[in-house]
């Protein structure tokens, strides 16, 4: 077993595995974390050995949920995935919000929404078309709502319902090295194939509401979060409404060919 503490964005996680498993998280999680100098951590998160190849990854965070893992390859997934949400919650100066990011052109684009509304998919399309990769699962937001890069590999649903994770570049995407303001937000989720994206812009709080109501530690730092919500929502042109297939959307974003003010006038 080994033991190292890991640092991102001021969150520190004592993560315990076996050694394999810790060297191919290390390597897996590089862009976003680094082992920590000081060996005091916010919070653990350890992989503990059960019968034959199972294994039950425990942390003393409240917010996550043990896990049984079978195999190590599969280990070192569910370890990478609590890592992201560990950090998500401890995080310093910055806040996690559940939203893919990218950008298109010269518009930074957000699409704030939690698991199933589809925005890896839109992502994902928006990077088949030439966008910049920012993020899939978390945009990292600071005081002044600007959108750090946290370009983790997307994660795309089968059929099946299980998720396929692939990088950027395996979709011919450059990926975001600077942080940048939010041009627009789009709160969208997918209802069907032939709905058409007909979007309402809204302004003032009700901008705020999708990155508050999306935000990891909305609940924990109301005042934190209200401040950097107000912050996207006075720069961003914010539009809310249903969508059909992502193609249709990343299409009428390139085109022009939607609704979209040139500016928001919050």
């Amino acid at each position: 077993m080994t033991a190292v503490v890991l640092e991102c964005y001021g969150a520190r996680v004592r993560l315990s595995a076996p050694s394999a498993a810790v060297e191919s998280v290390l390597e897996e999680i590089a862009p976003f974390a680094t082992p920590a100098a000081q060996r005091t951590a916010d919070v653990s998160l350890d992989a503990v050995a059960a019968a034959g190849d199972t294994w039950v990854v425990r942390s003393d965070s409240v917010h996550v949920d043990d896990h049984d893992a079978f195999g190590p390859r599969h280990l070192v997934a569910v370890l990478v995935d609590r890592l992201h949400a560990l950090f998500s919650e401890y995080a310093r100066g910055v806040h996690f919000v559940h939203a893919g990011a990218f950008r298109l052109g010269q518009s930074l684009v957000i699409v704030p929404g939690r698991s199933g509304a589809g925005k890896s998919s839109l992502v994902a399309e928006a990077l088949r078309h030439g966008a910049v990769y920012y993020s899939d699962d978390f945009a990292v937001i600071d005081p002044d709502g600007m959108v750090h890069p946290y370009p983790r590999r997307l994660g795309l649903r089968r059929p099946s319902g299980a998720r396929n994770h692939l990088s950027a570049s395996a979709l011919g995407a450059e990926v975001a090295t600077e942080p940048a303001g939010v041009d627009l937000v789009l709160s969208t989720s997918f209802v069907s194939a032939g709905t058409v994206w007909s979007p309402e812009p809204v302004t003032g709080s009700r901008a705020a509401l999708p990155i508050i109501d999306n935000t990891v530690r909305a609940r924990l730092d109301p005042p934190g979060v209200a401040h950097m919500a107000a912050a996207v929502a006075r720069r961003a042109t914010t539009l809310v409404g249903d969508r059909g297939e992502a193609h249709e959307l990343i299409a009428a974003l390139r085109n022009r060919s939607a609704p979209i003010p040139d500016a928001a006038s919050n």
